[in-house]
């Protein structure tokens, strides 16, 4: 009858099977919690939260940024045009001895103050939205890094457990026990170092997610942030426009005035039909972008990562 002696270090073990002498080893399955318990953070489809995250954020940022344009070529129309609004408040400023004139003078002045404090604050928004935005990207740079790491660690995972599962229930010749054990021993310490590098990495991958929180409530006040200088800077365009086709109508012919009216009138009807069409509810439109933006960066955020599950499947283990 054969005798059944056990060899064991740390958490692994190896039943050998002997007559008298041994002549071969069989291999069992491990029964290490720690290998065990890597299987969920091994799974190629469950990417990490912090990813997908900073995939939406990287479309915010690129969303601050464009705002942030917006604001500065508003800015530089708004100069000019306040400039223009200045020199035409010289000719008509005096003159307040009609309703008409005193139109042009009221338009005129309303006009030069939205000009001047959506100049001004659009500056400041665009000054306070640039730190944002930095952060940011370095949140998404961080992210990217530790999905090099996440892969990193369990493509390692995963080797150590498809070498188990080659060895489970296997018989190794006793020639080469000692050899066996020894790249047994090795491969158990080597998935403690992985797993205590996993554990670290589970830490900093709350606070990666905590900071991307933190951060889309920022991208959201940014959002905001920059539509009040837009707002003011576009009605003083307007107020500008308004003030110069009453000065128009005041101080020139028809013919030159209605000439005016009509290139303007073109160049508006010109426009995109939806933003003539859109009608301004402050609140109901701020809640439509955001709301679109969210589901636009979504969407492709899920995308992505449906094609980075499609490209982990299809690669051969």
């Amino acid at each position: 009858m054969f005798s059944a002696q056990t060899r064991s270090f740390s958490n692994t073990s190896l039943f050998i099977k002997t007559p008298s002498q041994s002549t071969s080893t069989l291999v069992p399955s491990p029964t290490s919690p720690t290998a065990s318990g890597s299987t969920l953070f091994m799974d190629p489809q469950a990417l990490p939260e912090s990813l997908a995250k900073s995939k939406v954020m990287k479309g915010w940022a690129e969303g601050l940024k464009a705002r942030i344009d917006n604001v500065n070529a508003m800015a530089i129309v708004a100069t000019f045009l306040a400039a223009v609004q200045a020199q035409l408040i010289s000719f008509t400023w005096q003159s307040n001895s009609t309703s008409l004139e005193k139109a042009i003078n009221i338009f005129s002045f309303v006009g030069l103050a939205f000009d001047i404090i959506g100049t001004a604050t659009g500056l400041i928004s665009a000054l306070t939205l640039q730190p944002d935005t930095a952060r940011i990207h370095e949140a998404v740079l961080n992210a990217d890094e530790s999905y090099a790491t996440w892969k990193l660690i369990t493509d390692e995972l995963q080797v150590l457990d498809i070498e188990d599962q080659a060895f489970q229930g296997r018989s190794i010749p006793q020639n080469i026990f000692q050899e066996v054990t020894a790249k047994r021993r090795e491969r158990f310490q080597r998935r403690q170092i992985l797993d205590a590098r996993k554990n670290t990495w589970d830490e900093g991958e709350k606070v990666r997610v905590e900071e991307l929180e933190d951060l889309r409530r920022v991208v959201v006040v940014g959002s905001v942030k920059g539509l009040p200088p837009l707002v003011m800077m576009s009605l003083g365009i307007i107020c500008f426009f308004v003030a110069l086709i009453s000065f128009l109508i005041a101080t020139q012919p028809p013919a030159v005035w209605i000439t005016t009216v009509a290139v303007i009138a073109i160049s508006i009807a010109m426009l995109p039909f939806d933003a003539l069409s859109h009608r301004w509810h402050p609140a109901g439109s701020i809640d439509r972008y955001l709301s679109n933006m969210f589901i636009r960066r979504k969407r492709v955020a899920d995308q992505e990562s449906a094609g980075e599950k499609s490209e982990a499947e299809s690669k051969p283990v």
